[in-house]
């Protein structure tokens, strides 16, 4: 985890390193920090990653018994993904 905050905003991987970065936190329990990261993460990313990030974050949600946030996060999720695929 250390290494992957050591590593610049402007550099190519940091986002694909962003999205192994709540993959991580989730894994140790880190809900809150994982939605924070997940969620700028949808701002600054691709497509695939965004993808990823939609995942990740209503994990956690779901994770923290905030059912109604999960599902919002899914049906966001859905909207961004059924539009993009038939346009």
């Amino acid at each position: 985890m250390d290494l992957i905050n050591k590593v610049n905003k402007n550099d190519s991987i940091y986002s694909s390193l962003q999205v192994n970065k709540t993959y991580y936190l989730m894994q140790l329990k880190k809900q809150y920090e994982t939605v924070k990261i997940a969620i700028l993460g949808l701002q600054n990313s691709n497509r695939n990653e965004c993808l990823f990030f939609y995942i990740i974050q209503s994990l956690s949600y779901w994770n923290l018994k905030d059912y109604e946030n999960a599902l919002k996060t899914i049906d966001m999720c859905l909207k961004e993904f059924s539009k993009k695929l038939y346009t």
